[in-house]
């Protein structure tokens, strides 16, 4: 039934778009009007109501929409200092990708790699990671903004702002690298942020 809606839309949608380019100069007029009436009622019920009609959507702010309930799970990264204890990595060194698309990546890919091939993964992470920290530790940029030069983004930007370089020092030199599997329900989250299980998945040790 709701694609049967959706359809009824969308062909609503080219009729009146066939109307205006059929009409002749005297009429164009207010059939382009109807189907601006047309797409504007229809874009702000698709917002209102949440449902995507096809080529109507409703602008969520996120992709995905879950239950209060849902068991939300995500793979997190942390450097471990010389005592084990553990600290955030650099955010930027994955850069030119994000640190998000690299965890997204390990989600889906890790876990049917070989233990040697997951092993070199952590190598090259945590050597990635060690390199950018060093930088930010001294004040250098990260290495997008190296690569666009005038054309990088403001530091301001969220994604770019360097780390302070004190939570980077509190955690040198870095020892290894830690791969957790975060698990948590939005609505104990919404309590308290620091309900969340943190199951530890594997961990590479600098030689």
């Amino acid at each position: 039934m709701r694609d049967l809606v959706r359809l009824s839309v969308f062909l609503a949608f080219l009729g009146l778009g066939l109307r205006v380019a059929l009409a002749s100069a005297p009429m164009r007029r207010s059939r382009v009007n109807a189907l601006l009436v047309y797409v504007l009622c229809v874009s702000s019920a698709a917002g209102f109501l949440q449902r995507d009609s096809w080529p109507f959507a409703a602008n969520r702010i996120f992709y995905h929409s879950f239950a209060a309930r849902h068991v939300f799970e995500r793979f997190t990264l942390q450097m471990i200092d010389r005592e084990g204890r553990d600290c955030d990595p650099d955010p930027h060194f994955a850069s030119p990708v994000t640190l998000m698309t690299v965890l997204e990546w390990l989600e889906h890919a890790y876990p049917a790699l070989s233990e040697s091939e997951q092993q070199e993964v952590m190598r090259f992470l945590f050597d990635r990671a060690r390199r950018a920290g060093d930088r930010t530790a001294a004040g250098g940029d990260p290495l997008i903004a190296r690569m666009l030069g005038s054309l990088a983004p403001p530091s301001h930007w969220a994604l770019y702002t360097l780390t302070i370089p004190k939570d980077l020092v509190r955690c040198m030199p870095y020892g290894g690298l830690r791969l957790y599997q975060d698990t948590w329900r939005p609505r104990e989250r919404f309590v308290d942020p620091r309900r969340v299980e943190r199951r530890l998945i594997t961990e590479y040790r600098a030689p």
